[in-house]
């Protein structure tokens, strides 16, 4: 008899101590739509622009992260006027992925895990994260120029 269900192993580990989780998920089919991660953070009130820097860069690297569709991760800080439009947020992240499994796999990894825990929850007051899912005819909107080759 087959379980109607797929088990999911995650495995973490965080300094010294290894968590391993085994999750039960229903069986259903892929959605093959694109998968966009958008996450806001708000840092708390005295936080060093060092510290904000860091994180852009830190980000920034998960965009070598296998389960990133074509690499496309973008972060950037705000740059709305006036500054009370964007209620505080400071950075945005935006990154694209395969389907909602790539999705998990990025929120799961390591990296992921050493960012937030290291650099982001002990130092913000909020985050927002919001995914959405792109149809493959509207794909073609997201997809930029190519970057022009250095002379």
């Amino acid at each position: 008899m087959t379980s109607p269900h797929s088990k999911l192993h995650i495995s973490r580990s965080l300094n010294r101590f290894q968590t391993q989780i085994t999750i039960f998920l229903p069986r259903v089919a892929v959605s093959k739509m694109t998968v966009v991660h958008i996450v806001l953070i708000k840092f708390r009130p005295g936080v060093a622009q060092e510290h904000k820097d860091t994180v852009i860069q830190e980000l920034n690297k998960m965009k070598e992260m296998d389960c990133v569709k074509h690499h496309r991760l973008v972060v950037g800080t705000s740059i709305t006027v006036p500054v009370e439009r964007s209620k505080g947020f400071e950075i945005a992240l935006v990154s694209f992925h395969e389907n909602a499994i790539e999705l998990d796999k990025y929120r799961n990894s390591e990296e992921h895990l050493r960012i937030t825990t290291t650099h982001i929850y002990p130092h913000q007051e909020e985050s927002i994260r919001f995914d959405f899912e792109v149809a493959p005819e509207e794909e073609h909107l997201w997809t930029f120029l190519p970057i022009p080759a250095e002379n």
